[in-house]
């Protein structure tokens, strides 16, 4: 077995297995409920990854004005309806809540200014399929996990000791 692992191929092969297992397992999961996980880049903006739906979405939300945005890293809630919700925390302990649908193209993305107590945002997302990436890390990790290494191409070294003695 530790034949079997000699190489990059091989090895690169069993880490993109590991990262299409762990994206099918999203994939399933977001069948029925909608996680968020929340990077906050300073105190007026946020990424957002959302996964929906067997969708990922990747938004960005920032806030003008001197309001900070609290950050809540992440989120998990049973889906409720036809759209992906987003929940922003204000200063004041009040929540913006913003719900958008789920598009059944490819590829779809947007962008839509909004505001609610007296604190505008600006929100910019994409979202795609999860199977737009899983599907080809499974085909690659099957690749290269799969064929056989090649033989090195370069001449051997022979040790010229090793070869009198003979």
């Amino acid at each position: 077995m530790g034949k079997f692992f000699n190489g990059w191929r091989r090895k690169l092969g069993l880490v993109t297995l590991i990262l299409a297992c762990v994206l099918m397992v999203g994939w399933l999961r977001s069948l029925n409920t909608q996680d968020t996980f929340t990077i906050g880049f300073g105190s007026s903006t946020q990424c957002k990854l959302v996964s929906i739906a067997g969708r990922m979405i990747i938004a960005n939300v920032s806030i003008d004005g001197e309001r900070p945005i609290r950050s809540v890293p992440w989120t998990s809630q049973k889906i409720k309806g036809d759209g992906w919700e987003m929940v922003l925390q204000l200063p004041d302990n009040s929540q913006f809540r913003w719900i958008n649908s789920i598009s059944p193209d490819l590829f779809s993305t947007g962008d839509e200014e909004m505001g609610a107590n007296f604190v505008s945002f600006v929100v910019k997302w994409c979202q795609f399929p999860y199977w737009f990436i899983t599907i080809p890390l499974t085909l690659i990790s099957a690749f290269l996990l799969l064929t056989k290494p090649r033989n090195s191409t370069s001449e051997k070294l022979v040790d010229p000791a090793a070869s009198e003695g003979e």
